[in-house]
C-alpha cells in the first residue's frame, strides 16, 4: 500500500511541475489536487468494517479523522469566502465520508471559494487567528498538502 501512496504522489507532484511560483491560483490548484488525491486515496485504501476502528476510546475513529478533514476543509474555507460550510453528513461509514471528502475538497476548489484581488486583503477570524483572506487561504492550502518530513 505504501508504494501505491508513493506512486499517486509522484504522479501528482510530476503532473503539475511547471506551474510558475508567483501564479498563486495556479500553485493552490495544483497543491489542493494533491492533497485531494492523497487523502482520497488514504481513505480508500482503509477497509470499510475497519472506519470505525479508535486505537483508545479517547482518540476518534478513522472514519471519525476523515470526516474531519473534510470538515475542516469545508469550515476553513467558507469563513475565508464569507459563507455557509457545507453540512456534515451523520455517519462515518467508508461510502458517507468518501463522498463528504469528495464534496469538500471539490466545494473549496470553486473558482468562489478562492480569493481573488477584490477583498483578498479583508481581514477575518479563524479560531483566535485574524489574518487576511488571502493569507488564511494560502495557509490553509500549503497545510494540507502531504510532506516528505
Amino acid at each position: 500500500m505504501k508504494s501505491i501512496l508513493t506512486g499517486l504522489l509522484a504522479v501528482s507532484l510530476l503532473g503539475g511541475a511547471n506551474v510558475p511560483a508567483n501564479d498563486f491560483k495556479a500553485l493552490f490548484a495544483k497543491h489542493w489536487q494533491i492533497s485531494k488525491e492523497f487523502t482520497l486515496a488514504v481513505a480508500e485504501a482503509m477497509p470499510g468494517e475497519f472506519y470505525n476502528f479508535k486505537p483508545n476510546p479517547e482518540e476518534m475513529s478513522f472514519g471519525e479523522l476523515m470526516s474531519h478533514i473534510a470538515q475542516s476543509n469545508s469550515e476553513a474555507f467558507a469563513n475565508v469566502a464569507d459563507i455557509e460550510p457545507l453540512p456534515v453528513p451523520a455517519g462515518y461509514d467508508k461510502r458517507t465520508v468518501i463522498k463528504f471528502l469528495n464534496d469538500s475538497f471539490d466545494w473549496c476548489a470553486r473558482p468562489s471559494r478562492t480569493p481573488r484581488t477584490t477583498g483578498a486583503r479583508r481581514r477575518c477570524t479563524c479560531g483566535s487567528r485574524t489574518s487576511s483572506r488571502l493569507d488564511m487561504s494560502s495557509d490553509v492550502a500549503w497545510a494540507s498538502v502531504p510532506s516528505d518530513d
